[in-house]
């Protein structure tokens, strides 16, 4: 399995956003660059210190068949949402909810140290177009 970077550079909460929620969005285009089956994509960059509350997925371009992915990190790999249908229809949201989504139901995660939500796909996406969201505050 190998880890392809489809993350913008460095993600930045903005100088006054100490204390305050932001939401951050990154568009991940596997058809112009598809995804093997084996591999894991980064998909957005969480830097040390921010408490990640929410992630959500919405499809742009749906794939044609009934793959689905995960949405995780180097944690575990489908703890913020497990089992995305990848063939929804266009403008279909996912968010992690809690359930079989542990970092959901915990709250959210704080981060240590710098790390990435990984998209995890059941099978090769070579037309998802997908936007991801994340609710994050840094509390200090």
């Amino acid at each position: 399995m190998a880890i392809q970077d489809y993350a913008p550079g460095a993600a930045a909460i903005p100088v006054d956003g100490i204390g305050k929620v932001t939401v951050m969005k990154q568009r991940v285009d596997f058809g112009t660059r598809p995804l093997l089956a084996a591999d894991t994509a980064k998909v957005m960059e969480i830097k040390a210190g921010w408490d990640v509350r929410k992630v959500w997925s919405k499809v742009i371009t749906p794939e044609a068949e009934a793959d689905t992915f995960d949405l995780g990190d180097s944690g575990d790999a489908d703890n913020w949402d497990n089992d995305v249908p990848a063939n929804a229809a266009a403008g279909t949201v996912a968010c992690s909810t809690g359930g079989t989504d542990a970092y959901a139901t915990a709250g959210g995660k704080y981060y240590a140290a710098d790390d990435y939500i990984l998209l995890t796909p059941s099978a090769q996406l070579s037309t998802l177009v997908i936007e991801v969201a994340i609710e994050v505050t840094v509390p200090f």
